[in-house]
């Protein structure tokens, strides 16, 4: 990425933040705010240069759209969700611990029988499973 695009992706994001309220923008995700959670776009190219956060209730959807479609947001509302595991062996607990959705995938290979290096991924993210399920 050039210099250039820095200013530009600076711009824009000033530009969305100027019409946030017009447009139902709750929050802006650029630059080094965005590399706190998420991999430099200067170094990953999968990462976007820019992540709208809208308010909760508004949905984009472009004017020809004849369904919404959702694909999640980074609010409390969206990201906290609750996890009830249930097992024959496992007995009756609250566990208030943060737990991320990456642990979920360890969670249920394990309970199949088969390991975590069964996916690519969770082995190169070193994903543990759900803390004292096993």
């Amino acid at each position: 990425m050039n210099p250039g695009c820095l200013v530009e992706t600076a711009a824009v994001a000033k530009a969305f933040g100027d019409q946030a309220a017009a447009l139902g923008i709750e929050d802006i995700y650029s630059g080094a705010r965005l590399t706190l959670t998420l991999n430099s776009p200067l170094r990953d190219s999968r990462t976007p240069d820019i992540i709208l956060q809208p308010e909760l209730g508004v949905l984009w959807t472009p004017q020809d759209s004849t369904a919404p479609e959702a694909h999640g947001g980074m609010l409390d509302e969206e990201t906290h969700v609750a996890l009830l595991v249930s097992g024959s062996q496992l007995t009756g607990r609250y566990d208030p611990t943060y737990v991320p959705t990456t642990q979920l995938g360890p969670l249920l290979l394990r309970a199949l029988g088969m390991e975590k290096f069964d996916l690519q991924a969770l082995h190169l993210k070193h994903s543990p499973a759900l803390p004292g399920i096993f």
